[in-house]
């Protein structure tokens, strides 16, 4: 059994389809910037409180070193990890901006009357 739709109809499923994909792409993209936003806040704050290892004693202990080698991978990650906030933050922007542009396209949504094509704006 075949299905012969007109180009009216064709247009129309384009739209709802087009509509549907993108209301489902802002939906996933709010869903994981908040899930990612939360998981990272959480170690931001974690690596708050790590602090700098306080090791005394001989500066050619390997003890010495190794406390040296940690804090300074420690400041490391934590300045990556402010980088990927930062970074979380700018994706929730466009977040907002993303659904605002998919309401603005569904009130200016065209429709097919007889041969025409018909927008509301």
């Amino acid at each position: 059994m075949q299905i012969f739709l007109s180009w009216q109809e064709k247009f129309r499923l384009l739209i709802v389809i087009t509509l549907l994909g993108l209301g489902l792409i802002t939906a996933t993209s709010f869903w994981a910037s908040r899930q990612v936003n939360a998981a990272l806040q959480a170690r931001e704050n974690a690596t708050a409180f790590a602090g700098n290892l306080a090791i005394d004693g001989n500066p050619k202990d390997e003890f010495k070193q190794l406390g040296e080698a940690c804090n300074r991978m420690i400041q490391g990650i934590s300045r990556i990890l402010c980088q990927v906030v930062e970074a979380n933050r700018t994706l929730t922007e466009l977040h907002a901006y993303l659904g605002a542009s998919v309401r603005d396209l569904g009130a200016q949504c065209c429709s097919v009357k007889g041969d025409q094509v018909v927008c509301r704006k």
